[in-house]
């Protein structure tokens, strides 16, 4: 990574920092990973099986060409009622009497409808019926037919109100600057609310042209999709006719924003926010044109609308959406403050716009055929939101967050024997929410990633450019894809070992990852590969095959640039290769780590790893130096490889100053702080990390802000703020507090929530947790935050979160009810118990759990879920616990081989995670 300074820290520190606080402190409901496929889940996340047989799609006899939809709303006073009319240009493509579209929440319908291109045609009036559980609106009238090869316009007057819960046509307030409370309009559509607004054919393949016209108040503005025409007037915006698009990239917002402008490539953009925001525009404007300059570059396709506007909403649940022409982001993810906000801020808003810009290509220009090939637009959206930054800020080294994020998280959720495969069958929308997972994120742009390299980007690139002219405008499955990368290859004259579809249907058709076993013949120079299925548990077995591609360097040759496969396994189990490798040379496949599976090698492979580590680390690639760190802690902990092959490879870390190495160390051992933090010797593993003298500089730090209102460094702020409340006085904490409750940067915010978690005092985390459910202070979308930085920093904090969801669990259940899928209650739970790991523990937690398993705001799962976390920690300790706390307390007597100065750099970096 490049090593530019920022005030007297490079960008690899600070984005360690930055990223050991944010893995530190997962301030949303789950556990463990935080990632964006969170961030654009339309609804919390559902675990319960559906065995309904029910057909939740539309009938296929008619499809849209056109809406022209009028909306009015007086929002500027809070009101939340709006009026509207949609006009829907319609084919009929089998002769019917029924006309079926989507509503949900809407009401007052009155419905007519006219045949076109027929002489002297009259409008008829309709009646209608409505089903709840599929939420089909249905249009008739006795006698009347609508034959095959018709056009008709049905035209729709209704009634609804701007939702609460941050999904469909919905309300947002903020205060401005004179303490006054402002509301606005917008919208949230994906996957399945643009039905909230207008009654529509609510699918994803069921593209049309939309006209959208909005009455509001004058002193109000209102953008959407596209320009606004000229026929607008005073109260009354219209906008251009889109292109044609799926329903639920349609956006629109009514408020008092104001914006930024720039052009470049041609396009105009916009960055949208709240008044008094102006000045934190510039950097989401700046980046904001610049990847889409590299995206359409890359592409060879331009954008395909006349403008892009990207809004930062106050209220937004979602994270981020990529409405055409119109992105909408949580204003912590657009707007950054040169003065306050941190690298990780600027990064993230660079990666997330990045990752919405993509879209624009994959899931708008070209969208996915129906839900369950999700993937095939979030898949290429993570891919992109790394390597359209790569191409814009390539001193970055981007793909080393990539390697520590997407990739490892991907890697850690798939180790399970019935993880499901990216094209997944679905039907109900709460079916649809439970893809917003890591497999259609993160395996999926890892997977994507794999093919770029192993069939070379030149293929790849040119395959994304078939797929995209060839299938532009109309909706796609992952056989189109396959057919443009295959394309590609004939183009470029690329040898494919097999078909494009047998090997890359091989990953998106089957859950799962591989391991690849790696066994050296020291005589011959030979090594054999052979592939099984990975999951935690060494002794499953499963006859799963992939196309694997594989390429390697060696000692040799540490030539880790052309990561082109060399070899395949091609639906096989094993090959050997004959390398004429030395005896003393090490081995390691997968250069860059950039192929979707791990690597488990032999015992002296391994020594002759771990001694080149120690003597001349930086021969081998960064990315792969962490994966042998991520790939040993997994061997290790389930029984695959002794511990102290791990520990032994560790004492190499002295001479690391690359970013994901070390995020991968953060990793381990936070990890093994989670285990043993409830550990009879957990001071020994203290010592391990804490007694190096990090801790009173930060509190001191602390101290200064309180009292005589000295500026922390916004990088250093994560680990300053965590650190200096760990033993704070409540004059210090709630100093703290209030400044969560009075600021209105949406960013400081989220780093407040998860610094005050860190406060290892009853009474102070008591009334942290409490801010949850009180009626002033937190947003609807930081509530269910609150206590996941709590009980993930230790007993203390574990104890007090399930104490409170003891006495309030009731209340706390009704948080964010309107998402639907699952409740907080359930979900944090189910988080307290992946953090349970002792008797004292689990007896609390099971109390807590009676009390609620039979209410209506968890699924009848929720013991068997629990069970299964902690039963699995038990399992760990019964398996890990002796040896680790073994070589911990010979680290405190002075008998380990990991030096004191590894242990001062962990300190300093992760003490705010661990401690």
């Amino acid at each position: 990574m490049s090593r530019v300074q920022i005030g007297g820290m490079s960008v690899f520190l600070v984005l360690l920092l930055a990223i050991s606080a944010t893995q530190a402190a997962v301030v949303r409901q789950y556990p463990i990973l935080d990632s964006l496929q969170h961030l654009e889940n339309p609804m919390q996340r559902s675990v319960v099986p559906f065995a309904d047989e029910d057909n939740y799609r539309l009938p296929n006899d008619t499809i849209p060409s056109h809406y022209a939809v009028s909306l009015s709303t007086n929002v500027h006073t809070g009101d939340t009622v709006f009026n509207g009319t949609v006009a829907i240009t319609l084919s009929v493509l089998s002769t019917t009497t029924k006309i079926v579209v989507h509503a949900r929440q809407l009401e007052n319908f009155t419905a007519s409808i006219i045949q076109q291109g027929v002489t002297e045609a009259v409008a008829q009036e309709l009646t209608h019926e409505y089903e709840t559980e599929r939420e089909f609106l249905t249009f008739s009238k006795t006698g009347l037919t609508f034959p095959e090869d018709t056009t008709w316009i049905l035209t729709i007057n209704y009634q609804g109100h701007l939702r609460t819960d941050n999904g469909g046509f919905y309300l947002s307030t903020y205060t401005d600057e004179e303490g006054n409370t402002k509301y606005l309009a917008t919208t949230q559509f994906e996957s399945t609310d643009a039905r909230h607004a207008f009654p529509c054919y609510d699918e994803p393949s069921k593209r049309a042209e939309f006209t959208i016209t909005i009455k509001h108040d004058p002193s109000y503005n209102a953008i959407s999709n596209m320009p606004v025409d000229t026929s607008s007037t005073s109260g009354v915006t219209v906008f251009q006719k889109t292109v044609n698009m799926p329903s639920y990239l349609v956006a629109f917002i009514v408020s008092e924003f104001v914006f930024s402008e720039g052009e470049l490539n041609g396009l105009p953009q916009r960055v949208f926010s709240r008044k008094g925001t102006e000045h934190e525009q510039e950097w989401a404007l700046t980046t904001g044109m610049l990847v889409e300059k590299r995206l359409s570059g890359y592409f060879d396709v331009p954008f395909a609308l006349p403008k892009l506007d990207q809004a930062g909403i106050p209220d937004f649940a979602a994270g981020a959406m990529e409405n055409w022409g119109l992105a909408t982001y949580r204003e912590e993810y657009l707007l950054y403050n040169t003065e306050n906000s941190t690298t990780s801020t600027q990064t993230n808003i660079a990666t997330i716009e990045a990752h919405e810009d993509a879209h624009m290509w994959f899931g708008d220009l070209v969208a996915i055929e129906w839900w369950s090939f999700l993937w095939l637009k979030e898949g290429f959206a993570t891919l992109f939101e790394n390597l359209a930054v790569d191409l814009a800020y390539p001193e970055w080294d981007i793909f080393q967050t990539f390697h520590a994020g997407s990739y490892q998280s991907a890697l850690v959720n798939d180790a399970s024997a019935n993880a499901r495969p990216m094209s997944h069958f679905v039907q109900k929308p709460s079916e649809i929410a439970l893809l917003y997972d890591s497999v259609s994120y993160a395996k999926a742009g890892s997977v994507l990633d794999m093919w770029r390299h192993a069939l070379t980007n030149t293929v790849f690139q040119r395959g994304l450019h078939n797929y995209l002219v060839d299938n532009q405008f109309t909706a796609a499955n992952p056989s189109k894809l396959f057919e443009g990368i295959a394309k590609a290859a004939v183009e470029e004259n690329y040898e494919v070992k097999a078909t494009v579809d047998e090997m890359m249907g091989s990953w998106t058709n089957q859950g799962g990852v591989p391991l690849l076993t790696v066994t050296r013949n020291y005589e011959n120079g030979s090594f054999t590969v052979k592939q099984s299925v990975y999951t935690n548990d060494k002794d499953y077995t499963n006859d799963k095959l992939w196309y694997v591609p594989i390429n390697y360097a060696e000692s040799n040759n540490p030539d880790f640039r052309d990561t082109e496969a060399t070899h395949y396994l091609l639906n096989q189990s094993e090959i050997t290769i004959y390398s004429g490798l030395d005896q003393t040379s090490w081995l390691i496949l997968n250069k860059k780590s950039t192929g979707y599976y791990r690597v488990l090698y032999d015992t002296q492979n391994y020594q002759l790893i771990t001694s080149a580590l120690t003597t001349r680390p930086h021969k081998i690639d960064p990315r792969n130096r962490a994966q042998l760190i991520n790939d040993l802690y997994r061997f290790a902990t389930s029984g695959r490889v002794p511990h102290a092959t791990l520990l032994e490879l560790l004492t190499y870390l002295p001479q690391e100053n690359q970013y994901s190495p070390w995020s991968a160390t953060n990793t381990v051992i936070t990890l093994l702080n989670r285990y043993l933090s409830g550990d009879a010797d957990y001071d020994n593993f203290q010592f391990y990390v804490r007694e190096l003298n990090c801790l009173t500089e930060t509190t001191g730090q602390v101290d200064g802000l309180v009292e005589k209102g000295t500026k922390i460094e916004p990088n250093l702020q994560s680990q300053v703020y965590c650190n200096g409340l760990k033993q704070a006085d409540d004059k210090t904490f709630d100093f703290v507090f209030n400044k969560l409750l009075n600021s209105t940067d949406q960013a400081e915010r989220r780093l407040l929530i998860s610094a005050l978690g860190c406060s290892q005092n009853t009474a102070q985390l008591e009334k942290f947790v409490s801010s949850s459910i009180e009626p002033e202070g937190l947003r609807d979308q930081e509530r269910i935050t609150v206590l996941s930085p709590v009980y993930s920093r230790g007993e203390v904090g574990l104890l007090v979160a399930i104490e409170f969801l003891q006495k309030n669990w009731e209340k706390y259940g009704q948080l964010n009810s309107g998402f639907g899928g699952v409740n907080p209650l359930y979900s944090d739970i189910v988080g307290i118990s992946a953090y349970t790991v002792n008797d004292k523990q689990k007896e609390a937690l099971q109390e807590l759990v009676d009390t609620v398993k039979n209410s209506e705001y968890v699924p009848s799962t929720l013991q068997a879920s629990v069970d299964s976390n902690v039963n699995a920690n038990y399992a760990w300790l019964a398996s890990n616990r002796d040896p680790l706390m073994t070589w911990v307390a010979g680290f405190r007597s002075g008998s380990s081989a990991l030096n004191a100065s590894i242990l001062a750099i962990l300190a300093c970096l992760l003490a705010a995670k661990l401690f």
